[in-house]
């Protein structure tokens, strides 16, 4: 091992002198440096064979999205780990076979016909995985070198056979129609498969064929390699498909994705053990474990900046809502409504991530949405909340709709749920103001006039908890945070609309402000890597200088060893009576620098 590294560090002064000579010559406009790279993996890729020979544990690496720089910068940066570790790991590439990937779903392309490789996108992902796996040292393994023509032809057979009904698609005991009709809902935000159009019956089709193309190479790189452990990124159909056959060859799974820090934080890498919403309703299930537990000082003074961030990111990739402004007279005359009425404002969630999340949990075999509700669904619960609103003269209510369902940065065009919304509350009483998507009133100026804010399932409910507005949850077990708390709830519909009445004159409190930090660090900060020491911002979009970075053991005892992040983080925690009074103080300068803003 340490004559190894010696080499590497001799080597290394020669390998970066040749590897900018090879820049310039490709500024100068010659075809050397891409045949140096072809060589460069045809070397790497020879040891192959010496992997295979071995009995070594190998870390696969499901990469085939080479081209979203961030998305593999952190594949690189956890394989590179793992090597320099002495452990073994290898990457997936494809170069053109999937005809759609996250980067053609991410560039919003059509997919392509399976080989395409003229396309935009897997030329760009083609160029990025050789020059980083040439400066990462990573052996890599197309889709193509695995699949011969007797695998695609198995393939199309497959897909022919279930031409039907290809939503109802099972193969190897595998729900790959299941997995693929969650992700069709959530890309085309509809909430049923008989809205489909023509064309999102050929998103279904590549999509199908993506699943099986990964099932059917992962098949033979089990058989080939004594894979320990698969690590994906984001929950898309063809990872759901993929998890499913790693439990059925007891290989681990991790999930990686970047911390929701800010916006979305690059420098911190999110590690869970599968399924991203399996792993918080676990952690949902064992919240009494630890919502007791104070945490420190430093964490706090990072959630209340991310908190604050998030008032102006608009734009971002999490940040739905339009910028919070400084008003100089009050929403409520701006809307028509009383500044002497108890003022509700309700934020909804869009349903199709809701219905696409419940179809791959399904696909997963775990249950999703459990528990006794007070309302059949959303429409369900905003048309008894403005009933009830609407006899009360001493009440008004403010209903946000989320912005995700309308047309923005994002989206060219309106989600199918917003057509509902726009006939169900085409009239409504006085004393409610509809907010629609194209709206420009911020989310959080709305929050600024609530003396109660109520939420269907979305994220904002723990944003409003931890600035110490009373929030009630209309459905348990279905958002990113426990019920009962910090976001009061309640069975029934008689006892919700109770409980929201109470409410409204229940003053700040810092227990639940103090229980929402402490859930908001086990939810998002307890399951991450920090590699902020290689990469430097948190929208770095770069693929960054390769050092060792300074939390090394954690990521192999993540990936080889097969520990829980999240478990391990929180076990770290002080505690003790010393970590609760720096809680303490910390809390109180939190909600002083939230009220001086």
């Amino acid at each position: 091992m340490k004559l190894r590294q010696m080499s590497k560090r001799v080597s290394q002064p020669i390998k970066r002198f040749v590897h900018r000579s090879l820049s310039m010559l490709r500024l100068l406009g010659f075809q050397t440096v891409r045949l140096y790279f072809v060589m460069e993996r045809a070397r790497r890729r020879s040891g192959l064979e010496a992997i295979a020979a071995e009995s070594q544990p190998v870390v696969l690496f499901l990469a085939p999205e080479a081209g979203l720089t961030s998305f593999f910068a952190s594949h690189a940066i956890l394989a590179r780990s793992l090597n320099e570790s002495g452990h073994r790991s290898i990457v997936l590439s494809c170069e053109g076979l999937l005809p759609v990937c996250s980067l053609k779903l991410a560039m919003s392309m059509k997919p392509t016909a399976s080989g395409d490789t003229r396309n935009d996108a897997c030329r760009q992902c083609r160029i990025q995985a050789l020059r980083v796996g040439k400066t990462y040292d990573l052996v890599d393994v197309s889709l193509e070198s695995l699949l011969g023509q007797s695998e695609k032809d198995m393939i199309n057979n497959i897909l022919v056979e279930n031409s039907s009904a290809p939503l109802k698609l099972t193969y190897d005991g595998i729900a790959f129609g299941a997995a693929v009709l969650g992700e069709t809902l959530r890309a085309r935000r509809k909430l049923d498969a008989s809205e489909f159009t023509a064309e999102d019956r050929d998103l279904i089709k590549s999509l199908l064929f993506s699943c099986l193309t990964i099932h059917f190479a992962l098949k033979i790189l089990f058989a080939r390699y004594a894979i320990k452990r698969i690590v994906f990124f984001g929950d898309y159909a063809y990872w759901i498909s993929a998890q499913l056959l790693a439990r059925q060859h007891n290989i681990g799974t991790t999930h990686i994705t970047h911390a929701y820090n800010l916006d979305i934080d690059r420098r911190l890498i999110e590690m869970r053990p599968g399924s991203v919403n399996a792993h918080i309703l676990h952690q949902i299930a064992h919240w009494r474990d630890y919502q007791d537990r104070p945490i420190e000082a430093a964490s706090i003074a990072k959630i209340a900046t991310s908190a604050l961030y998030r008032l102006s990111g608009h734009g971002g990739a999490s940040t739905y809502s339009p910028n919070w402004v400084r008003r100089d007279k009050g929403l409520q005359t701006e809307l028509g409504l009383s500044a002497e009425r108890k003022t509700i404002v309700a934020y909804t969630a869009s349903s199709d991530e809701f219905v696409a999340i419940s179809q791959i949990m399904n696909a997963l075999g775990k249950p999703y949405a459990q528990g006794r509700k007070p309302f059949a669904d959303q429409k369900s619960w905003l048309r008894d909340l403005v009933d009830w609103v609407g006899t009360r003269d001493d009440l008004q209510l403010i209903v946000r709709f989320h912005p995700r369902i309308g047309v923005g940065h994002r989206h060219a065009s309106h989600a199918s749920e917003y057509f509902q919304f726009k006939k169900e509350f085409a009239s409504h009483p006085a004393n409610v103001a509809m907010i629609w998507p194209e709206d420009t009133i911020s989310s959080y100026n709305l929050a600024e006039i609530a003396d109660a804010a109520v939420t269907s399932w979305s994220t904002i409910g723990l944003e409003l908890a931890r600035f110490g507005i009373p929030v009630i949850a209309a459905f348990p077990n279905v958002g990113i945070y426990p019920v009962g708390g910090f976001a009061a709830f309640a069975p029934s519909a008689s006892e919700y609309f109770a409980l929201l009445d109470s409410a409204l004159d229940r003053p700040a409190s810092l227990d639940l402000i103090t229980e929402a930090f402490r859930w908001t660090y086990f939810v998002f900060g307890s399951p991450i890597i920090d590699v902020s020491d290689l990469i430097p911002t948190p929208d770095y979009g770069g693929i960054p200088r390769w050092r060792m970075p300074k939390n090394e053991k954690e990521i192999v005892r993540a990936l080889i060893e097969g520990e829980d992040v999240s478990t391990a983080t929180m076990a770290r925690l002080p505690g003790g009576v010393v970590t609760a009074a720096s809680e303490h103080r910390a809390m109180l300068e939190t909600i002083d620098r939230f009220i001086l803003f």
